[in-house]
């Protein structure tokens, strides 16, 4: 009779944990982000310019880079001094020999 006692508990506390992280707004925009992340994955290349640092890319810079991709042009977004992100357009992403780039590089510019 007790074991069933703290199952009930512990069941309850589960289901009330899960509704808590299904209702947490920073939970849900982690999630997007993760799942835009996946779709994104191969669409852009992290580009560190002269530097051998390790790039920090901030997941919220994704739906930027979802919003600003071209077309026809590559575009690029500065996200530090020495670091950048190259957004390819849709035509590059859509032809028949895509393939994904390096997700990070590190170039030397003179």
């Amino acid at each position: 009779m007790i074991g069933r006692k703290h199952l009930s508990i512990v069941g309850f506390l589960l289901s009330a944990f899960c509704v808590y992280a299904q209702e947490n707004p920073a939970v849900e925009k982690s999630k997007k982000l993760q799942q835009l992340n996946i779709a994104l994955d191969g669409t852009y290349q992290i580009q560190v310019l002269n530097s051998r640092e390790l790039p920090m890319f901030p997941l919220s810079l994704l739906p930027k880079i979802d919003s600003l991709r071209s077309e026809n042009d590559t575009i690029y977004i500065p996200v530090k001094p020495r670091e950048r992100i190259m957004v390819l357009p849709k035509k590059v992403i859509d032809s028949p020999g895509f393939k994904k780039p390096e997700h990070v590089v590190h170039m030397t510019t003179e």
